[in-house]
């Protein structure tokens, strides 16, 4: 396993550490998210950041199960 993995792999079996949102702020077109990332208590067991996104075009796709395609008809 590679280092790089096994962090990840840590980080997905870590039941106790969480990402928490503090704010997310959408009325423009740089969409703002605030979050903290706690892996203990107290503040010197988290991390805050700030994600910064700019909207240009947005597309969805969903695949639905075949029973679904026949409730359209």
């Amino acid at each position: 396993m590679t280092r790089r993995s096994a962090r990840g792999r840590g980080l997905i079996e870590d039941t106790t550490s969480h990402f928490e949102v503090e704010d997310v702020h959408t009325g423009d077109e740089w969409p703002l998210i605030r979050w903290r990332f706690v892996w203990g208590p107290g503040p010197d067991h988290s991390v805050r950041s700030v994600n910064v996104m700019r909207v240009v075009q947005a597309a969805g796709y969903s695949k639905t199960a075949p029973t679904v395609a026949a409730l359209e008809g």
